[in-house]
């Protein structure tokens, strides 16, 4: 009994190990668990079923952001500024850095960037949120490979609206690979029940009502059954063809990014199934 007990021990922890080096070694992870994914904007964006996981930071998160973030994951703070109060997404690298789409001086100048951990928090009015794909959508690579790009290209800069390219959409395309945004959604609805002011209008570009038909159309495509793979994919295009000619300062960029937190990085190459 004893012996076949240990035969089938190590059979499954064979087993165990070639699903481990599978997920990765694979492009896209969470793949091989899901080939698509139901999104529903009033089903909020944690992707529970997905394994993508939420958890909300406390001040000490706030002082020792790497004991309680991974690198990749998702950050989101509450904040004011300009007189607006909404929610700011970025990527947290590692080491107190953190990849958003921002700009010091004006929205009008947003475009993705590397900043502090507490340049991020800036003006924040509440605790950070976190979160953490159990399972990730894509290859931890691929996503430096990414984030170096934008950096580089200074994405986004002159083509920042909240509706269709702001922050969320961004941190989404990178980490997830799918061009969404909760906020955005929610901002639409906020329009649609109150006048718009002269300032909001300009800021818009004068076209409110267009971007309201455009959220409406990206809803009603995310209120069905998406095809992950494709859906990937066409982030992906996007995001690959960034920097095309500056071949050398990505490279240097994604050396910057992975020197950050070596041994967080590191830890990234075992996909943590006993979380999952």
């Amino acid at each position: 009994m004893r012996r076949e007990s240990h035969s089938y021990l190590t059979s499954a922890q064979r087993e165990a190990e070639q699903v481990r080096n599978k997920l990765k070694n694979h492009s896209n992870p969470i793949l091989m668990i899901f080939s698509s994914l139901i999104l529903r904007f009033d089903e909020g964006y944690s992707f529970e079923k997905a394994g993508v996981k939420k958890f909300s930071l406390s001040s000490d998160a706030i002082n020792d952001p790497d004991q309680y973030i991974k690198p990749l994951d998702i950050v989101k703070v509450e904040k004011s500024n300009w007189g607006t109060s909404y929610k700011h997404a970025g990527i947290y690298l590692g080491d107190n850095r953190v990849c958003h789409v921002w700009d010091p001086d004006s929205k009008s100048n947003n475009k993705v960037r590397i900043d502090s951990w507490g340049t991020f928090l800036k003006n924040r009015t509440d605790y950070p949120v976190r979160y953490h794909s159990i399972i990730p959508f894509k290859n931890w690579n691929k996503i430096i490979e990414q984030i170096a790009k934008a950096v580089v290209d200074r994405y986004r800069e002159g083509n920042y609206d909240i509706l269709g390219n702001n922050c969320e959409h961004f941190t989404n395309m990178v980490v997830y690979g799918l061009d969404f945004s909760q906020q955005g959604r929610s901002f639409v609805s906020g329009y649609a029940v109150r006048s718009i002011s002269v300032i909001e209008a300009h800021y818009l570009h004068h076209n409110i009502f267009q971007m309201m038909d455009n959220m409406q159309e990206k809803e009603e495509e995310a209120n069905v059954e998406l095809n992950l793979e494709s859906k990937i994919n066409e982030t992906n295009n996007k995001l690959d063809n960034l920097a095309k000619y500056k071949t050398s300062e990505v490279e240097s960029k994604i050396r910057e990014i992975k020197g950050y937190s070596e041994d967080q990085w590191k830890a990234l190459i075992e996909v943590p199934l006993k979380e999952w």
